[in-house]
């Protein structure tokens, strides 16, 4: 069985424990519930829905009261609390849960380049979630590697369409 550290999250520029995080009475599972996965979506969503409110450059300029670090504190505490599940049901795949939030935190990663505040918050939100699952670090690589080609395929298709559009409009003033 892995160990795995206990979660972070914000107090200024640093990451620290939250309290309460262990399980909270729920029957073990196999694989996390519908539940735990909606509820862990919705989550994401209001961190998401938070952030957009935000004019704030850094997440460091937020007290550690604030509410989008009250959600991400919750993210964090929900996904212990869910491996610990997963682990304790002896599940091949206790992570499962984890690495799903990693990966919906990753994609739109790059996309968030050009808003300062959002990419923080994201590269944060990766940040912490490592630090619930071990395998973080093998599956970033893995999706790197498959992002590439797909940046790479999104680039030949916009090449495509550029010069479909160039075409369309050099027929129509000929």
């Amino acid at each position: 069985m892995v160990q795995t550290a206990p979660p972070q999250t914000a107090t200024g520029n640093r990451l620290v424990p939250p309290s309460g995080s262990g399980p909270q009475g729920s029957q073990p599972q196999s694989t996390p519930s519908q539940i735990t996965v909606e509820l862990l979506m919705a989550i994401l969503s209001e961190i998401d829905l938070v952030a957009s409110r935000l004019s704030v450059a850094s997440l460091s300029m937020l007290p550690a009261e604030h509410e989008l670090h009250q959600y991400i504190r919750k993210l964090l505490a929900l996904l212990v609390a869910e491996q610990q599940q997963q682990q304790q049901a002896g599940s091949a795949q206790p992570e499962s849960a984890t690495l799903l939030v990693a990966k919906q935190v990753f994609l739109p990663l790059f996309a968030a380049i050009e808003l300062p505040l959002r990419f923080e918050l994201h590269l944060y939100l990766l940040e912490g979630v490592q630090t619930v699952c071990t395998r973080l670090r093998k599956e970033l690589t893995s999706w790197l590697l498959y992002l590439d080609d797909e940046v790479r395929e999104r680039e030949r298709e916009r090449e495509r369409e550029r010069d479909s559009t160039l075409f369309t409009h050099l027929l129509a003033n000929t």
